[in-house]
């Protein structure tokens, strides 16, 4: 398939033609200016540690797979114009980021979006995937895979790994239990350390592989993760999701109101452990304020609870049988008995088929470009439902896929760094069809300033239409900045003699500059200041950018 034209010229001399007939240098005295600004819809990609107090966050040398209809299609690309397919690898990133692009002049519905899956991979992390909905109205997306490092985990997720269980030539020569624990915060403060998950192996289990082979070693290595449904670092975490998932029972993509969720792993002597000769009970504790959508209630005693199944690199949760929630007899909490009979992701919710989207319409009084943040909870419980954020102006659209279930909406700017502001928070009803947030942001304490990207480049001039992230230099972990439209922008995201470190992904290069940003470096012009430099004479550009307009 082809690269499609990214180049729009705007040539400001008359008889154009008549001198690139009579010249060897057509484009002498002439000012060609290149944008990529007919590119309608992206969605700017970052592949990061889960835990949001990581050192790094940036897993190293990740990957990405992209797969999917629009992939199929011909309809994704880099966002400068190269095609993407579902071969490993065609989607190379760059420092841990991509930014995609949906081929120009697709025709895009509401009703029915453009759809595709980037799953991420890293040495030392569990794999992870991410569903990503386009649609007409979505103009810049961005989306963070979140990979989990076993022994660094984020809140809400819990693990634990057992090594050197007694297992002579591939079978337990004793009863063992393997519990995963966490400390919880308890009223007046302190904590208390509760059992999140508890796994009873019988005395002469057999392990076997992936074949159903008994593995004659011994050296047992057994690690389980616990995801907390409350948690959206927990949530998004788990693999292939609980969105747009296909289930065994039901073709059609639906949503998994969740109450826990687990994942398996076991070697034997270096070699996976796949399954056991019998079913291993698991004890699976649950939140008390879990939301069951069929009592219409937080969950209870004797409620009974759908269990799903989920292999590495599948995209299907498969049906296991339905349990009943019990109260342990210890602690009086809520717990759910899971027979385990292979290792995997598994998990317990309720299936809960998409509402028509809704659709959040957002006015602000602020006219410059922001990065807007909507997240849904169920309302009645403590569920994370789901998070989306795209650049927004003085006015937008954002759709979300939700689940029938009524739910809060929480609208953020700037959600993440440590500008965040909370917009609006409303309560919802199942499947409202609207949500209107009107946004007037307080007086800004930071200068509102006004940048130019225009960038000299031999063929002419480049002016870049895209996604910008920047942190300060002190920080290690890059945030979305105020996206540029056209060359320009103006931002309230920087203060007065700070130093910031800013970066742009273009033609699978990182154009990164850090610059300090001086009040003397800037002309005041009406509520903004325009950057000018420090030569009163030449006005500068700020940022760096591509340096070759081809």
């Amino acid at each position: 398939m082809k690269k499609f034209n990214n180049y729009l010229f705007v040539l400001g001399l008359i008889g154009f033609i008549g001198l690139f007939l009579s010249c060897n240098k057509p484009f002498e005295g002439v000012t060609a200016i290149v944008s990529n600004s007919y590119i309608k819809q992206r969605i700017s990609v970052q592949v990061t540690d889960a835990n949001p107090k990581a050192t790094n966050p940036y897993p190293e040398n990740p990957s990405i797979t992209l797969s999917g209809d629009a992939v199929k299609k011909g309809l994704i690309y880099t966002g400068d114009g190269e095609p993407l397919t579902e071969t490993p690898g065609n989607a190379k990133l760059v420092s841990n980021a991509i930014t995609l692009a949906i081929k120009p002049n697709t025709t895009i519905s509401d009703a029915t979006p453009l759809k595709f899956k980037i799953e991420a991979s890293a040495a030392g992390f569990i794999t992870n995937s991410q569903d990503v909905i386009v649609r007409s109205s979505d103009s810049l997306q961005y989306v963070q895979v979140k990979l989990l490092k076993p022994t660094a985990l984020p809140t809400g997720v819990t693990n634990v790994a057992a090594q050197d269980i007694s297992v002579v030539n591939g079978t337990s020569s004793s009863p063992f239990v393997v519990k995963v624990t966490s400390a919880e915060p308890i009223p007046g403060g302190g904590t208390v350390t509760q059992t999140q998950v508890q796994a009873t192996f019988p005395a002469a289990t057999i392990f076997k592989d992936k074949l159903g082979a008994a593995i004659n070693k011994s050296n047992l290595a057994i690690n389980i993760s616990n995801f907390n449904s409350s948690s959206q670092d927990a949530v998004e975490s788990i693999g292939a999701g609980i969105n747009n998932v296909i289930t065994s029972t039901d073709p059609d993509p639906q949503s998994l109101l969740l109450a826990g969720a687990m994942k398996i792993t076991a070697t034997l002597g270096g070699t996976d452990v796949k399954s056991f000769s019998n079913p291993v009970p698991f004890e699976a504790f649950v939140d008390a304020q879990v939301f069951n959508p069929d009592t219409q209630a937080n969950v209870k005693e004797g409620d009974t609870v759908p269990v799903w199944s989920k292999d590495e690199g599948s995209d299907l949760w498969v049906a296991e049988p339905s349990l009943t929630i019990v109260k342990d007899p210890n602690t009086g909490r809520l717990k759910a008995n899971v027979p385990v009979t292979h290792l995997s992701w598994w998990c317990f919710g309720w299936r809960r088929p998409f509402c028509t989207p809704l659709l959040i319409i957002y006015n602000s009084s602020d006219f410059r470009n922001k990065v807007i943040t909507a997240e849904a909870n169920a309302s009645e419980g403590n569920q994370f439902l789901l998070g989306k954020t795209q650049s927004m102006g003085k006015s937008g659209l954002i759709l979300m896929n939700l689940p029938r279930v009524n739910y809060t909406i929480k609208v953020w700017e700037n959600r993440g760094t440590s500008s965040q502001r909370l917009i609006s928070t409303v309560n919802l009803k199942s499947c409202s069809a609207t949500l209107t947030i009107n946004d007037n942001p307080p007086a800004n304490t930071n200068p509102s300033l006004y940048f130019d990207l225009q960038t000299s480049c031999k063929d002419g001039v480049f002016r870049y239409t895209g996604p910008i992230d920047y942190k300060l230099s002190s920080d290690s972990k890059w945030q979305a900045f105020t996206p540029s439209a056209g060359g320009t922008l103006t931002t309230t995201l920087l203060e007065w003699n700070k130093t910031y470190d800013f970066r742009i992904i273009y033609k699978g290069t990182e154009f990164r500059r850090s610059r300090q940003v001086l009040q003397s470096e800037f002309r005041q012009s009406g509520a903004n200041w325009n950057f000018w430099g420090k030569d009163a004479a030449v006005k500068q550009t700020f940022f760096n950018a591509p340096t070759n307009c081809q």
